[in-house]
């Protein structure tokens, strides 16, 4: 259940060409495989940019300084700096590893949930 309320917040349930062909019956682990993977993307999508700019602060603050924390730049001055000069595709650097690292996760998390709430009988979402 958790796997089709991915979709359903994706808004691609009734679309699905994978759900309208017959890929996928019910809440099999293939469905919450592709539901976890799509989930990883999106994590890995919204945070690249964050863990970009965090990563260039501590760069930054560590080589103004000689030693770590002593930087002045704010976040958003990171992020500004770095689009002005390198472009917005900057801000996205890494971000194949980042997915890489996500997608087991949630791989493991919603199958693991999954499983659990049907071992359990309850019946989500």
């Amino acid at each position: 259940m958790l796997c089709r309320l991915v979709f359903t917040v994706l808004g691609c349930v009734p679309r699905s060409p994978c759900l309208q062909r017959g890929w996928f019956s019910g809440d099999d682990v293939p469905l919450q495989l592709s539901c976890s993977v799509v989930a990883g993307l999106a994590i890995a999508s919204t945070t690249a940019p964050i863990d970009f700019a965090r990563s260039r602060l501590m760069v930054h603050a560590h080589a103004s300084s000689g030693t770590s924390g002593g930087g002045t730049a704010s976040g958003l001055a990171v992020v500004r700096w770095a689009v002005a000069s390198e472009g917005w595709r900057a801000l996205y650097r890494g971000f194949l590893p980042q997915w890489l690292r996500c997608a087991p996760y949630t791989v493991l998390q919603f199958v693991a949930w999954e499983k659990l709430c049907a071992a359990a009988g309850v019946r989500a979402v």
